[in-house]
């Protein structure tokens, strides 16, 4: 069994011809069966001495879907994703933000369409470009709009609870490689530098009971479809672990080890948030 088909195993879907209907499948499944996570990138960090990379051979990142339950952040699992649609058939490429993201582009009979697994949002299908729309789920979730006076660029605003939280512009560039992001996916690698590199995070979609479900530290937080957030603080590492491997259902996934890694970096994911001055 191939790379692909491993990929789509683990996805819970067929091979199936390139339209708009399969590539909605392959974005609802990616959300809801891999994770957002940072557990398997500080692990990456940990061993690039030996490695050489941040972001794994398409192939070591497929075995490691069945064998660690892993998934990643934005670098990776679009990256990934990119080359599974490539290998379907495709016309995907990669796609440039003005902050520290990439997304994902795909080009089918009916014009261009953006796609997004490694957003923590639920871009559940694709969402036409340049026309924009969004995705909203559990309260969260992400808006495209037209840039006024700019053909070539998107606003991305993240939406919670109706309010736009966050805004970032995305480049409508075509033809960019994995190479063009390697100062990008470096910083995003550099402890001290990013929210991904200083804490512990794990999220998932879960339509089919109703909610996402998101671990930031020792924080686990559930939100439901009316958009209601319940917030619980987890004692220990034991109750971590046990979180993923029930809530998430994720018990492969090497938390211990990446708790291990925040540790050499002197970061107590239990330590209370500090009170701003």
């Amino acid at each position: 069994m191939n790379w692909v088909e491993r990929f789509l195993e683990r996805l819970g879907q067929p091979k199936e011809a390139p339209s708009y209907e399969a590539l909605a499948k392959l974005c609802r499944a990616h959300l809801t069966t891999l994770p957002f996570e940072n557990i398997s990138k500080l692990c990456y960090f940990q061993q690039y001495e030996q490695t050489g990379w941040y972001i794994p051979p398409i192939e070591t990142y497929v075995a490691n879907l069945h064998d660690l339950h892993v998934g990643g952040t934005c670098f990776t699992n679009n990256s990934t994703f990119c080359l599974l649609l490539q290998q379907l058939g495709y016309q995907a490429e990669l796609v440039r933000f003005d902050s520290n993201h990439l997304g994902v582009s795909v080009q089918l009979p009916t014009g261009w369409y953006y796609v997004d697994v490694g957003v923590g949002s639920p871009v559940f299908a694709p969402i036409a470009i340049p026309a924009g729309g969004e995705a909203i789920y559990c309260g969260t979730g992400i808006r495209l709009l037209p840039k006024e006076d700019v053909a070539d660029a998107l606003r991305f605003q993240h939406i919670t609870h109706g309010e736009v939280t966050l805004e970032w512009e995305l480049s409508l560039q075509k033809g960019l490689t994995f190479d063009d992001f390697s100062e990008k996916i470096k910083f995003q690698n550099t402890p001290g530098q990013t929210f991904f590199m200083n804490t512990l995070r794990c999220k998932l979609w879960q339509p089919d009971r109703g909610r996402s479900i998101a671990l930031v530290n020792n924080t686990l937080m559930i939100r439901t479809e009316d958009g209601v957030e319940q917030k619980s603080q987890l004692p220990d590492q034991q109750a971590i672990e046990e979180v993923i491997a029930v809530e998430f259902g994720l018990p492969k996934l090497p938390v211990r080890e990446a708790i291990s890694v925040l540790e050499s970096l002197d970061i107590d994911i239990f330590a209370p948030p500090k009170q701003a001055e």
